[in-house]
This record gives C-alpha cells, sequence and structure tokens, in this order.
C-alpha cells in the first residue's frame, strides 16, 4: 500500500511533468495573444482611416451623416 509520503511523491513528480509539458503551450498562448493583438491593432488603425476618408468624403459631397455602429 501507498504511504502518504508515496503519494506526496508522486504528485510532486506529475507536477514537475505537467509544468514541462505546459511550457511550450504557454509560449504558444504569449505568442498567438501578441499576433492576435498586433493583427487587431492593425485592423483597428485601417477602419480609424477608412471611417475619416468616408467622413470627408461625405462632407464633401454633402452627403448625410453616416453611423458605424
Amino acid at each position: 500500500m501507498l504511504t502518504k509520503q508515496d503519494l506526496n511523491a508522486i504528485g510532486d513528480l506529475m507536477d514537475v511533468r505537467l509544468e514541462k509539458g505546459l511550457k511550450p503551450i504557454r509560449q504558444d498562448i504569449k505568442k498567438l495573444r501578441k499576433d492576435l493583438t498586433t493583427t487587431i491593432n492593425f485592423f483597428d488603425s485601417r477602419n480609424l482611416e477608412l471611417e475619416e476618408k468616408v467622413d470627408t468624403t461625405r462632407s464633401e459631397l454633402h452627403l448625410s451623416e453616416l453611423n458605424f455602429a
């Protein structure tokens, strides 16, 4: 029968192996978050530029205001 010490040792070993196995996954998640943030910022800035161009064109043509909601 396993003692409490044996179970603790097994638990510690499992924790170490899980940490090694999770490290690459955590790195991948970190990179994905960075890539996602970069992509969102790019498209957000492009959207703002487009909104400004549409507003300028609308004003020059004396058209009614558009809502981008």
